[in-house]
This record gives C-alpha cells, sequence and structure tokens, in this order.
C-alpha cells in the first residue's frame, strides 16, 4: 500500500484541532497536503511531516 492511500491524523498549525483525511494529490509535490475541516486550511504534506503534526490513522 502507498502512503498517498493512507488515512493520516493531521494536527491542524493553525486552529490547533486534530483530523483524520487522506493526503489530497496535487500536480506538483507543494500542492498535495490536508484540508482541515475546521478552518478550511490546506496543510501541506511536506510541512506537516517535517514539523511532526502527522500520523498514520488506524
Amino acid at each position: 500500500m502507498e502512503e498517498k492511500d493512507l488515512s493520516f491524523e493531521v494536527s491542524c498549525p493553525h486552529c490547533g484541532k486534530t483530523f483524520e483525511a487522506e493526503l489530497m494529490a496535487g500536480d506538483a509535490l507543494r500542492y498535495e497536503g490536508f484540508k482541515c475541516p475546521h478552518c478550511r486550511l490546506f496543510v501541506p504534506y511536506e510541512r506537516a511531516d517535517e514539523q511532526d503534526r502527522l500520523k498514520p490513522a488506524d
């Protein structure tokens, strides 16, 4: 299973809430990420991974 097929638990850097989401694919790496359902901020996968803001969901 590829990492893109997994659901992740993400912590939003803007509102601080956590949510579960699948990785949204984009045309470029910077467009791959997650959309926070609480504040609608786009959280890039690369930045969330660097800041330890995501983990695979159960």
